[in-house]
């Protein structure tokens, strides 16, 4: 270790101030030095007699040997050694040693014995050319005594030499944890994704990390130096502006020189590039800002992921929502049929009052179709599912597809031969592939007269990396379906929208906007994922993934046995259940007339209390969404009261999406709003006679 290496290691002040108290007390001269003989600390009474020596060659250069010999001593025995120097001077040395290391040395002396030989002293004066006069009279600085009342001294000072090591070592060890401490520090610095640049007050650049030079493209010798709006910002490439003027606006830096806390930036620095400046005020002891640490992290990704949770999160209510609208649209379609075809069963037989109705029933039907499609977009309705080869499906959709659609529309399709099977609802599916393909016509016809629609099927594996980039979906083996097309794409305002229930880009007339919107439900209510990329004037990508199910969940669902083809009767008590009085007033009428004895609640304490006290109930049909109880609780409360209850449930949702697990071991059928007279009555038979 050289000098200035080990000056570092300790104050060499306060050595300084210690060697010189100990000289004061003992008279005994003491110096530090490093391995090299280069002082350390300053002479303490360092005599004339040996500055008068080494004024003279041959002088300093004996003196240097001798402390040297010293010196190689002290280094081998690893303790202090002494002895008498060429010039009748006693010396002593103690070595310095750290780590095992000797690292200098406290070199203690000169001491004349009591009686000293003043002869030899002028023979030595002579010898070197100086004045006997003087360098008699220089001995007189030089202390006087034995040799063993110095070498009690020099323990004093190897007491001294024991400190200074320890104090070195302590010293040598921090700058070894700082050293560690400092690359680890870099490493990690050189190595973050995200860019840390540090800079004056005054906008000057001192350092960038790796991030920011491969962003940059300059290096931090490059950098140093120049203003950070030399390089990046609003105005650097602006003739006209020079200086500070140059300054970018909302500056963040800026803003946190001001507030002396830190400042936070969001730029958009290309399409596809966002970044998320923050600057940091850095203060000394004094409290005065010194540098300005500027963090700039590239927000791209967690902004884009952020757009798809809003984006779910605003679809799954816009759900909740139309699952309601279309849960009341629904009992007020199930009032109009049902009232119609009693009027068409019962009323007069006039040819044209009968087309009026048909005419009224076929409008009800088209409404129960769009409140269909909205609840299988907030997925209220079951799915029918069962094991479903989509590339057939596909197959059977082109066929149709290729003789409605115009001649100029092309339909290619590359279908994984080897596509595994997937477990859907097999008419579902069918409306998904019809309703991306009908959209994919309809923007190749808005564009030109001839375009291309594509289908494609194969395996994937989707990973945790892909996940992580698209949320809301799960690690696992899919069956990937796409559809493009090279339409007139779909501009990227309307891209976020395009699954809103009835946004539609198209014209007055020419779409209900429930397509997308019923495929997106579709494909969820499957617990599968769907994205569409577009680039407009170019076309549209829609990818679909459908999870693949364990072999052991493909088998078959049974088959449901078909209503009968005449109107069935009979003589049972009937307990109807729902707070609306059309569909009460129609169940009661249509099941009177057909012999049945039927009483009426409104909600589901009322049907409690008629249930226990009235005796002979054979069946009850009850609603789910009900005030003051709803139909879950009447029916735990009834399954209470008889585990043997026979139960119909009627809503416009599907029932395993209202009912809880809890009832898994109790039969319950389902009535789905909107029903006509027919179904409800084959229903009630059914149950009623224990075919389930």
């Amino acid at each position: 270790m050289d000098g200035a290496g080990l000056k570092e290691l300790f104050d060499p002040g306060t050595i300084d101030r210690l060697l010189n108290l100990l000289t004061d007390l003992t008279g005994v001269a003491a110096i530090v030095t490093d391995v090299n003989g280069n002082y350390i600390s300053q002479r303490s009474n360092y005599s004339l007699y040996c500055n008068m020596i080494h004024s003279v060659p041959d002088g300093l250069k004996t003196c240097q040997a001798f402390a040297a010999k010293l010196g190689s001593r002290a280094v081998e025995t690893g303790n202090y050694v002494h002895g008498w120097c060429p010039f009748l001077l006693y010396d002593s040395i103690a070595p310095i040693i750290v780590n095992g290391q000797t690292i200098g040395f406290m070199g203690m002396g000169q001491i004349l014995p009591e009686e000293p030989d003043l002869d030899r002293h002028r023979e030595i004066a002579r010898s070197l050319g100086l004045d006997e006069s003087l360098f008699l009279e220089s001995l007189s600085s030089i202390p006087r005594m034995t040799v063993e009342s110095f070498l009690k001294i020099t323990d004093v000072f190897g007491t001294l030499a024991s400190i200074i090591a320890y104090e070195a070592m302590k010293r040598l060890e921090g700058q070894e944890k700082a050293k560690k401490l400092s690359m680890e520090m870099e490493m990690i610095f050189q190595n973050i994704p995200i860019g840390i640049n540090l800079m004056t007050p005054e906008l000057d650049m001192i350092w960038f990390n790796t991030f920011l030079e491969r962003r940059v493209g300059l290096t931090t010798e490059e950098i140093r130096g120049k203003k950070c709006y030399d390089l990046v910002g609003d105005y650097r490439d602006d003739p006209n502006r020079r200086g500070k003027e140059r300054i970018c606006d909302n500056c963040p830096i800026i803003r946190a020189k001001r507030s002396k806390k830190p400042e936070k930036l969001v730029r958009r620095v290309r399409p596809d590039f966002v970044v998320e400046n923050t600057s940091v005020p850095i203060f000394d002891n004094k409290g005065d800002i010194v540098r300005m640490v500027e963090i700039i992290e590239d927000i791209t990704e967690k902004q884009r992921l952020e757009a798809q949770l809003l984006q779910a999160q605003k679809m799954e209510a816009i759900g909740t929502l139309a699952g309601g609208i279309a849960h009341d649209f629904n009992n007020i379609l199930t009032g109009i049929m049902g009232f119609t075809q009693l009027l068409m069963t019962e009323g007069p037989r006039d040819e044209t009052y009968l087309s009026y109705l048909r005419k009224i029933e076929q409008e009800v039907s088209r409404a129960s179709e769009l409140t269909s499609q909205l609840l299988a977009f907030s997925r209220r309705i079951d799915s029918k599912n069962k094991p479903l080869d989509l590339n057939d499906t596909i197959s059977q959709s082109v066929v149709i597809m290729e003789r409605t659609f115009p001649k100029t529309v092309e339909i290619t399709t590359m279908m994984d031969p080897e596509l595994p099977l997937v477990k859907a609802d097999p008419t579902q599916i069918e409306q998904v592939v019809m309703n991306l393909c009908i959209n994919a016509k309809d923007a190749i016809l808005e564009k030109g007269d001839h375009g291309k629609i594509n289908i494609i099927t194969r395996r994937v594996s989707l990973d945790e990396e892909f996940c992580r980039h698209h949320v809301g979906v799960c690690p696992g083996e899919y069956v990937l379906l796409g559809i493009s097309d090279d339409g007139i794409g779909i501009q990227p305002a309307s891209l976020p929208r395009i699954f809103d229930p009835f946004f539609t880009t198209k014209e007055p007339g020419k779409g209900t906007g429930l397509g997308l919107a019923m495929v997106y439900g579709v494909i969820k209510g499957h617990n599968g994922y769907i994205d569409v990329q577009s680039i407009p004037g170019q076309g549209t990508t829609f990818h679909v993934y459908l999870p693949v199910p364990d072999e052991t969940r493909l088998d078959e669902p049974a088959g449901k046995e078909g209503h009968r083809s005449s109107l069935p009767r009979g003589d049972e008590t009937i307990l109807l259940v729902d707070d609306e009085e059309t569909i009460l007033s129609l169940e009661e009428t249509v099941l009177c007339n057909h012999g049945y004895r039927v009483i009426t609640c409104k909600n589901g304490m009322e049907a409690i209390e008629e249930y226990e006290s009235q005796p002979g109930i054979d069946l009850v049909i009850l609603d789910i969404n009900m005030p003051v109880m709803n139909g879950i609780e009447c029916l735990r409360r009834l399954v209470r009261i008889d585990p043997d209850i026979k139960v119909i449930v009627c809503s416009g949702y599907s029932v395993e999406k209202l009912v809880p697990e809890t009832f898994e071991d109790l039969v319950i059928t389902f009535l789905p709003k909107p029903f006509d007279i027919a179904n409800l009555l084959n229903v009630v038979r059914n149950v009623l006679d224990g075919k389930r």
